[in-house]
């Protein structure tokens, strides 16, 4: 399946905008393509990114970010972090920051940020901060955060 990620989902209603549906619960995508889910009457985007790191780097805060960066008076933003599926922190202000470099392993790791603000018109910024490695993503419109960074150290 090169060239294919495989999506699983429980409990999950999914619509399918010219992907392949495999079955009720399962869905592939090409590498590249963002998945939509219904939960609860609430269409979620999923955004996911990859990245490589040297085992070296870990020698160095590795930071996430997440962050409301407009109508800060106004709303919330809540959520949580996951490595490896594992929650390692609690989303509950404008703004939370994780060193990730003491939880990530030598090969695959997959961080997960699930959560949801309001108001919907605010934007919410996910920022990965590396040695040598940077990303920046700007979710809005939605009040859901549902985005994956896979980090493969070598």
């Amino acid at each position: 399946m090169l060239g294919y990620k495989l999506h699983t989902f429980k409990s999950v209603a999914l619509v399918s905008l010219g992907l392949t549906l495999l079955s009720v619960n399962t869905l592939m995508t090409k590498i590249g393509d963002n998945p939509l889910i219904t939960q609860n009457n609430v269409t979620v985007q999923i955004q996911e990114d990859y990245l490589n790191i040297r085992v070296v780097d870990l020698n160095q805060p590795q930071i996430l970010t997440i962050s409301k960066i407009n109508n800060f008076n106004q709303g919330y933003l809540r959520g949580e972090i996951k490595v490896n599926g594992v929650k390692i922190q609690d989303i509950q202000n404008n703004i939370t920051s994780v060193n990730l470099s003491p939880r990530l392993n030598r090969g695959m790791n997959r961080i997960e940020v699930g959560g949801e603000y309001q108001p919907l018109n605010s934007n919410v910024k996910i920022d990965f901060e590396g040695v040598s490695t940077s990303i920046s993503q700007v979710i809005s419109g939605s009040g859901n955060i549902s985005y994956i960074l896979s980090i493969m150290v070598e």
